[in-house]
């Protein structure tokens, strides 16, 4: 931190960075959540692309799944993966992340009751997979997501 003055008021400033796509941290499985988040060795539902993308190359049929989590201070999770088994090609997913905050009262320290003004805070993530089995012990995958932040 670091104090800067301006005659007989000092104003502290702080140096804060910033990150892009923290709401990708956020675990869809209660599987994989269960196990304390070392879930890139699972296999067998299609979730388990969120942990690794080669995961789905396993699966022996199609699959979908959905997550819907309601947190503290309204915030909304909602995730959903669909992989499809296309036999000997492999198998693909298309996933879908989304976080919203819902509707915000922006509070300054003159105004801690709030200034009347509203803001959200959205986060969205819509990706594609594919996987596939090399050997059958050995697959591999990759997804490409894109991302939007408002």
């Amino acid at each position: 931190m670091i104090l800067i003055s301006h005659g007989n008021l000092l104003f502290a400033q702080s140096k804060v960075g910033t990150t892009v796509g923290q709401f990708l941290k956020i675990e869809p499985s209660a599987r994989g959540t269960a196990i304390g988040n070392a879930s890139t060795s699972l296999f067998g539902e299609a979730a388990t692309v969120f942990y690794n993308p080669a995961s789905i190359g396993r699966l022996s049929k199609s699959n979908v799944q959905f997550t819907h989590s309601n947190w503290l201070a309204d915030i909304d999770y909602n995730y959903v993966v669909v992989a499809l088994n296309v036999g000997n090609i492999g198998t693909m997913s298309l996933q879908a992340t989304s976080l919203n905050s819902g509707e915000i009262d922006v509070r300054t320290v003159e105004q801690p009751m709030g200034t009347g003004e509203r803001y959200s805070v959205s986060n969205f993530a819509l990706g594609f997979g594919y996987a596939r089995m090399l050997t059958d012990r050995v697959a591999v995958g990759m997804i490409v997501n894109y991302l939007r932040e408002t």
